[in-house]
């Protein structure tokens, strides 16, 4: 059995066959999926999801660059948090690939701020965007590293060992997209290889970042199964007792029954 950790089924990609994605899921051995929030909006959409199909689950979070409410928006999100399919707040982090179109850092890190208190408030893993702003992201989670609840996931992992050894030490899982499946990026491999088993997680980004040999086309939760082969391949273990390792890693970090 596989769990897809982070996807958007959300997305209008999806709006015309979802009921046959997630059987192709099913088929393929993806018994569960957690759909991920990047705003308010998007958050009660995915909650609609996971009350639709037993099989999806929900986070609930504001993305770097998306809108934010008026006024304090943690009342909202920590109602919409204690729906009983939700497992994680985010995704929620720092995104400085964009900083003429993007909200400028500081407005980001006290966004970030404020759903890091309200997943520890709940006790509730986060799911962490991270792109080009390592340094920050780890000085803002190791403000909160003495609350002796700070968990979670960085997902789609893209850099390197000596950041990757650092997320490991703040007690954070680390999570891989089909990319890694890409020639671009085999020093991802490396990093696959120094993060114990027992600390890694597979997921799909869908429809986002398809697996090589499907380039260009919609990405579907089915697909963590590729992910999770070549995971096996770089290791050179067991591809049975590695995917039983994913799946036992994805049932604690988020408490999925």
């Amino acid at each position: 059995m596989f769990i897809d950790s982070h996807c958007h089924l959300q997305d209008k990609k999806f709006s015309h066959d979802l009921d046959n994605v997630l059987e192709r899921a099913r088929i393929t051995g993806v018994e569960k999926i957690i759909c991920i929030g990047t705003s308010l909006r998007d958050s009660e959409e995915v909650i609609k999801l996971s009350e639709k199909y037993d099989q999806v689950f929900a986070t609930v979070g504001i993305y770097p660059h998306e809108e934010v409410p008026d006024g304090d928006f943690r009342e909202e999100l920590i109602t919409l948090a204690k729906h009983r399919k939700v497992v994680a707040i985010g995704e929620c982090g720092l995104d400085y690939s964009d900083q003429e179109g993007g909200r400028q850092a500081d407005l980001q890190k006290a966004l970030f701020r404020k759903q890091i208190g309200t997943a520890i408030q709940l006790d509730l893993p986060l799911v962490i965007h991270n792109r080009n702003a390592d340094e920050d992201i780890l000085l803002e989670l190791s403000h909160y590293k003495t609350t002796g609840k700070l968990k979670g996931v960085f997902h789609c992992f893209t850099s390197d060992i000596e950041f990757a050894k650092k997320v490991l030490d703040l007690g954070f899982y680390i999570s891989f997209t089909a990319m890694i499946t890409y020639p671009s990026a085999k020093h991802l491999e490396d990093v696959i290889k120094f993060i114990p088993n027992d600390r890694l997680l597979a997921e799909t980004d869908a429809p986002y970042l398809p697996p090589q040999t499907h380039r260009g086309e919609r990405n579907e939760p089915m697909h963590v199964k590729m992910t999770a082969e070549k995971m096996a391949q770089v290791k050179g273990i067991s591809h049975a007792d590695f995917y039983a390792e994913l799946l036992n890693n994805t049932q604690n970090l988020f408490t999925l029954n």
